[in-house]
C-alpha cells in the first residue's frame, strides 16, 4: 500500500482547455486519486466560472485569473507559489514550464524545496 500524500499539481493548461498538458495533468490528478492521495490542482481559469466543470472532477481546482500563457503569467505564477504554504504538501508537480520558470523566480525570493 502506497503511503497517503497531499500532492498539488501546478499547471497552465487544465480542462475546460484540452491541449496535449491539460489532459496530462487532469489524467495524473485522476490517477493520483485513484492511489489515494489527497491533490489539489491550481490552474488558470481562461476568463471564465469554471464552477460547474470543476465540480465533476474528482480534484478540487483552485483557478487563478488568466489565459493562455503570457509573460505576465510568470509573475502572478510566481506570486502565487511564494503566497501558498507549500511546505502543507508532500509533492508539487509542475506539469508544464511556465510553473517551473515561476519557480525559480519565487525560489530566488524565499527557498523552495
Amino acid at each position: 500500500m502506497v503511503a497517503r500524500k497531499r500532492i498539488l499539481i501546478m499547471t497552465h493548461e487544465f480542462p475546460p482547455f484540452l491541449g496535449g498538458v491539460g489532459t496530462y495533468g487532469a489524467e495524473i490528478a485522476r490517477a493520483a486519486v485513484e492511489l489515494g492521495h489527497d491533490v489539489t490542482v491550481f490552474a488558470p481559469d481562461f476568463g471564465a466560472d469554471n464552477t460547474s466543470a470543476d465540480a465533476r472532477l474528482p480534484v478540487p481546482v483552485e483557478r487563478f485569473r488568466a489565459s493562455l500563457f503570457t509573460r505576465w503569467s510568470l509573475v502572478i505564477c510566481a506570486r502565487r507559489l511564494l503566497r501558498r504554504d507549500i511546505a502543507t504538501y508532500d509533492i508539487i508537480h509542475f506539469a508544464d514550464w511556465p510553473f517551473v520558470l515561476a519557480a525559480r523566480i519565487a525560489g530566488a525570493l524565499r527557498p523552495l524545496r
